[in-house]
């Protein structure tokens, strides 16, 4: 899947902003679309007040960037062609416009969906489930009773998502503005559940915030699971009950997580790894490696969960 993502503006937006928000961008500022830093194309709008390590491995157009001022001289002599918008706290006011535009309406859901929403007739869904008009339930899924899905989400054919999980909830985040407002990013991302994979039920998916939460295919999670916003897992992972992820962590193919395990946020695991029941992951794992305990240690040779 194409992992470039971006939030477009709706055709018959305006462009009529408050002027809380005129006060601090140039007049007439447009854009198309809305993504994160390095993912942004011609005309669209990022913020970025640091820059990651891998910034000069992405080369950029004509996109919009709110930034800090210490950061013009690296950006321009990177991204020339950008158009830079300079802030003292360039984080505030891109979630400043993004509130306001999300309030409205103006803004789409994932390009990953395209305007493909709808439940398809040869799909399954259970009595009392809600599911939200601006997401994709494919032929062959099937949708437990009592569950919610839902702005942004795509159930992929095959998928089976179990009695009363919610699936694209909004999760919890905070960022303290140099102002001393405390302000919550809002989540235009989504949820994908790749082909045949199966979420128990009374279990909850996060919604993304700028790029959305992908459980791979084939995967199996249990009961009572909690998956982040952001959190990446690869294709045939397998995780038992009441396992607790946490935000844009990644978890690679084939990876086994046992019951009750807890893996902090903004991690690695690898390919093949395991990591045993009740575990707490603090820091990456890598491919291959079995983790157990709290705090989890490498124990080569010992495996979690089935055979598989």
């Amino acid at each position: 899947m194409n992992s470039i993502e971006v939030f477009r503006l709706s055709r018959d937006w305006s462009y009529e902003y408050p002027a809380t928000i005129k006060e601090v961008l140039p007049n007439g500022l447009r854009f198309s679309a809305i993504a994160r830093f390095l993912h942004a194309g011609d005309h669209e709008l990022c913020f970025c007040d640091r820059l990651p390590e891998n910034f000069r491995d992405f080369s950029l157009s004509e996109s919009i960037i709110l930034c800090k001022e210490g950061l013009v001289e690296k950006l321009r002599e990177h991204l020339p062609n950008c158009q830079l918008i300079v802030l003292d706290d360039p984080r505030a006011v891109f979630l400043d416009l993004v509130s306001y535009l999300s309030s409205k309406g103006a803004i789409e859901p994932s390009s990953l969906i395209g305007d493909n929403w709808g439940v398809s007739p040869d799909a399954s869904v259970g009595e009392g489930s809600r599911i939200h008009s601006q997401a994709r339930i494919d032929a062959g899924a099937r949708v437990g009773s009592n569950c919610v899905i839902g702005r942004g989400a795509w159930v992929q054919a095959g998928a089976s998502i179990a009695d009363g999980t919610v699936v694209g909830v909004h999760g919890i985040n905070a960022y303290r503005a140099s102002d001393g407002r405390v302000l919550k990013f809002p989540h235009l991302a989504g949820v994908i559940v790749g082909e045949n994979s199966e979420i128990g039920a009374n279990s909850v998916v996060v919604a993304g915030v700028l790029n959305s939460t992908l459980i791979g295919k084939g995967c199996v999670l249990g009961n009572l699971c909690n998956i982040g916003h952001g959190v990446v897992v690869g294709d045939s992972v397998w995780m038992s009950v009441g396992c607790k992820i946490g935000g844009h962590t990644s978890i690679g193919s084939h990876a086994t997580i046992g019951m009750g395990a807890l893996v902090r946020d903004n991690i690695s695991i690898g390919d093949r790894a395991h990591i045993g029941m009740g575990s707490v992951i603090i820091k990456s794992v890598p491919s291959g490696r079995s983790m157990f305990g709290n705090p989890a240690r490498a124990m080569p040779g010992v495996l979690a969960g089935p055979a598989r």
